[in-house]
């Protein structure tokens, strides 16, 4: 005979935080390792911060600005292994700003943005150990920095504490001049991140990273879109010549890694510091 008492539960959302701290933080910590490991490539940090600044000023397209002029900021710094891209895109809200570091929480709306894990922003925070942010929105500028992401994340021993997003300056001197946008660096330093600095790649000008770039992120979608247009109704063309279902034909669009982003009048800017026998040198091109 069973003499257990029934307990009469209010009902409760299974998807709420009030779950046990340790718990939380431990699936937490183990979300976020599985999607760094989905982030295999040497180029998966240029390419992630890239391409939100990319989404952002496709975003800002959206509204149908006539005088907006769309442009990207791309600082190479080698000797201090910096890497930093500033937009003048839509920017952040003080509520987007504090939760776009979450694991798979995106604000991309378009089907042709080129970000589709929904989780780029979680692995530059957590995949590095050093993730300077800032935004501005309405003359509001909101800046952090997120110090020792992923020493936390392959923390076993519980040493090392969760990282929080603490208030600082955002060195990018390109976010000084945008009324609207937002400006991410990382610093790559510590332990455990991929790459470990930027002189593997063998690029050093701003001519050279560019071409190591536009070959390696989506920055390569940038002015070619009457050319993918062109290329994909030729194809489309030749397909339907065919009765199979084999093949989809927008098949060209989708193929493509890069789509371009809606403007012709895209302005990006590059800038390279590097060292030569002592000697900082210091080059600059644009794509326009």
């Amino acid at each position: 005979m069973n003499n257990s008492t029934p307990i009469a539960l209010e009902a409760w959302d299974p998807l709420s935080s009030d779950s046990d701290p340790g718990i939380l933080v431990a699936a937490q910590r183990r979300e976020i390792r599985n999607i760094l490991k989905s982030y295999t490539g040497y180029y998966d940090l240029f390419s992630e911060l890239i391409q939100n600044a990319l989404d952002a000023v496709e975003r800002r397209l959206g509204e149908n600005d006539q005088d907006y002029e769309p442009a990207i900021w791309i600082r190479i710094d080698i000797p201090q292994s910096e890497v930093a891209v500033t937009d003048n895109g839509c920017g952040m809200s003080e509520s987007e700003f504090k939760q776009f570091l979450r694991p798979n929480f995106s604000f991309k709306q378009s089907n042709i943005s080129r970000g589709s894990k929904g989780v780029g922003a979680t692995y530059l925070a957590y995949g590095f150990n050093h993730l300077g942010v800032a935004t501005r929105v309405d003359s509001k500028t909101l800046s952090g920095v997120i110090l020792r992401g992923r020493e936390w994340v392959e923390d076993r021993t519980d040493s090392v504490s969760r990282p929080k997003v603490e208030k600082s300056d955002l060195l990018h001197g390109a976010f000084d001049s945008v009324d609207r946008g937002s400006s991410m660096l990382v610093k790559l330093t510590g332990t455990s991140i991929r790459p470990r600095d930027l002189s593997w790649v063998g690029a050093d000008t701003a001519d050279q990273w560019l071409a190591v770039l536009r070959v390696t992120t989506p920055l390569g979608g940038v002015q070619q879109r009457s050319f993918l247009y062109v290329l994909n109704q030729l194809l489309s063309k030749m397909l339907s010549l065919y009765s199979t279902r084999c093949f989809h034909l927008d098949w060209c669009a989708e193929f493509s890694l890069f789509p371009a982003p809606n403007t012709n009048n895209m302005m990006v800017f590059i800038e390279s510091r590097w060292s030569n026998r002592s000697k900082d040198l210091l080059s600059q091109t644009k794509i326009h």
